[in-house]
């Protein structure tokens, strides 16, 4: 509980980025959250531009929550440069329990981890 205790603080001190125009899903998800957690919701991008999500990703520090639709997941970790180990090529079709991690590493690269969020009935433990 300590970590989601964590998690959560770092988020309370960040912004919610989240697709703007053309992604009705994506912000009937994230308002919620981010009317829960406190947090500003920025929609300055279109939903399929995501290289310039991914150039306004470098430049952030600390913790960042993007909420995007998960066929355009992959598109925007393309564009971050070199993630080690490499993220799927595709967000699996039949999840919606999982949450994609990147944390920076050394000269401008990142690592990647999968996490299953394990809250309902049927969450599955594995990733792939």
């Amino acid at each position: 509980m300590d970590e989601r205790r964590q998690a959560r603080d770092a988020l309370s001190r960040r912004t919610l980025l989240t697709a703007g125009v053309g992604s009705a899903a994506a912000l009937t998800l994230s308002t919620p959250l981010a009317a829960r957690l406190g947090l500003t919701l920025e929609t300055t991008w279109k939903k399929d531009d995501t290289a310039a999500l991914a150039a306004a990703l470098r430049t952030t520090t600390g913790c960042t929550l993007v909420a995007w639709e998960h066929e355009l997941i992959p598109d925007i970790l393309s564009h971050l440069g070199s993630i080690d180990p490499p993220p799927p090529a595709a967000w699996p079709g039949d999840r919606f329990d999982l949450v994609w991690c990147l944390s920076p590493a050394d000269a401008g690269a990142w690592r990647f981890t999968q996490v299953p969020q394990l809250l309902l009935a049927g969450d599955l433990l594995a990733t792939a």
